[in-house]
This record gives C-alpha cells, sequence and structure tokens, in this order.
C-alpha cells in the first residue's frame, strides 16, 4: 500500500522503540525527516549559531554516529550520497559541520495554516474521520507520470508538469522562478524523460564534478541551451563554461527570483 500519507508527530523521537539501536536505513531517513527544521531558526551548533530553514539541519558524521548508532562512519557517508544520488536531500559540508537539506520539504510537511491534502480541485476531499488519509487519485490518471503541483495554500505557485522532478534531480538549485520560465519556454513537459536522463549523465561529467560543482551552469541557462541534446558533457570546452558562468552571474545580478 502507497497511497495516501499520516502525520507522524515529532513525539515519537521520545518513545522506548524509536531509540532501539542500531538504526536501519528506514528508520535513519526517518529521523532525518523527524530532525530538520519545521520552520526558519537559528540553530546553535557547536558554541556557535547558524540560520537554518525549515526543512534543514545542521549535523555532522560523529553527531549521526552517536544518534544512530552506527559506529561505521563510512557507512553514513555512503548513505547520505545515496541520499543526494536519489534526489532525497542535498549536502553542503565546510568547517562547521554539514547542512543538510531535504528535497521538497513541503511534500512532507506543511505548516499547519497550509494543510491543504488534495491534489486539485477535482479531487476529493479526504474523509473528516482521516482514518489513513487516502486521497482520491481517479482524476489523475490520465495527467502523466511526471505531473506534479505543488500546492500549500490558496493562491500558491502550481508548478508545470515535470518540473518539480527536474528541480529535484538538478543539483544547482537557485533562481527557481527563472528555470520555471525556461521549463516552458522549452516545452519541458513532453521532454521530461530526456531532460532527467541527462542531468543523472551530466552530474557525473567531469564538468559537473569538477571543483565542486562550480561550473555547474544555472537551471535556467542549462535549459534554455536545450544541454540536454548534448551527447556528453565531457566536450565542453574551458571557454564556453567559462562564458556560461558569466551569463549566470549576470541574470543573478539582473533578476529578482530567489531560489
Amino acid at each position: 500500500m502507497n497511497k495516501g500519507w499520516i502525520s507522524i508527530h515529532r513525539k515519537l523521537t521520545g518513545h522506548w522503540l524509536y531509540d532501539q539501536k542500531p538504526y536501519d536505513c528506514c528508520h535513519a531517513w526517518l529521523d532525518i525527516l523527524l530532525s530538520v527544521n519545521h520552520e526558519d531558526r537559528k540553530v546553535l551548533f557547536d558554541g556557535k549559531l547558524f540560520p537554518v530553514k525549515a526543512g534543514q539541519m545542521i549535523t555532522s558524521l560523529s553527531k549521526l554516529s552517536e544518534k544512530w548508532g552506527w559506529n561505521n562512519r563510512t557507512k553514513i557517508r555512503r548513505f547520505l550520497e545515496l541520499l543526494v544520488s536519489d534526489g532525497m536531500v542535498d549536502l553542503k559540508r565546510n568547517n562547521n559541520g554539514t547542512l543538510l537539506t531535504v528535497a521538497n520539504w513541503d511534500f512532507y510537511q506543511c505548516h499547519e495554516t497550509q494543510m491543504k491534502h488534495s491534489r486539485n480541485t477535482h479531487e476529493t476531499d479526504i474523509d473528516t474521520n482521516n482514518n489513513d488519509n487516502n486521497e482520491n487519485n481517479d482524476n489523475k490518471k490520465n495527467k502523466g507520470k511526471y505531473e506534479t503541483r505543488a500546492k500549500t495554500r490558496e493562491g500558491a505557485e502550481v508548478l508545470p508538469p515535470g518540473f518539480a522532478e527536474f528541480w529535484t534531480a538538478y543539483p544547482k538549485k537557485v533562481k527557481k522562478p527563472d528555470a520555471i520560465k525556461a521549463w516552458k519556454q522549452v516545452n519541458g513537459d513532453n521532454l521530461t524523460s530526456a531532460i532527467l536522463e541527462s542531468v543523472e549523465t551530466f552530474k557525473t561529467s567531469q564538468g559537473w564534478t569538477k571543483d565542486n560543482g562550480q561550473f555547474i551552469p544555472y537551471p535556467a541557462s542549462w535549459l534554455r541551451g536545450k544541454r540536454w541534446e548534448d551527447e556528453t558533457g565531457e566536450s565542453e570546452s574551458a571557454s564556453n563554461i567559462l562564458r556560461r558562468m558569466y551569463e549566470d552571474a549576470e541574470r543573478e545580478q539582473g533578476g529578482n527570483g530567489n531560489d
């Protein structure tokens, strides 16, 4: 049964069952979801204050090792890399620790004032008893594999079909409004499979892995350049990479959208 959803309160982390160690991978993933911030706030980590957004947390291999009961830090590192490769989390490491961001956080936990569980106006409302919060999927059968709508409150943005999957997969998440415009311009909803396959190929290319991804183009630039039509990401010259970086920088200075 993979339909519907349930609400899980963070008090679960205080139950004796929850603290049985070592965690398995599912338990570790659940712990991440329950540990990240539910709203933007400052967090004290190793004696320093850091601004941390909803869906994020600052942690380290040593802290996760102690919490999950995994003595092998290599196992933790590989597990986190697996989550990154599946588009489930993003990681940013520095001397202060690791900033972990859960991808598409609003799909897991909406604010109380934004709790709307039907995907669109044509779906059946959830029963008031909320026994298992199953959603009526009858009206979604013909909408395609990649049609995902992010709907949290009245008047909220509705993402074009396929874009959410692209945004999850693309490693540089900046200038989201500009990327949405570019997605519409190239008719991304009709090319989702090809685009996603190309993104996965580019992720392992030398150009994207060099210098911690410094040369990864902005998502809007990559889309407008129809880079998914390239055979590989290895043959791009350094001059073209730099040119795309300058173009991205100019858009960042002149644009008004945030990621």
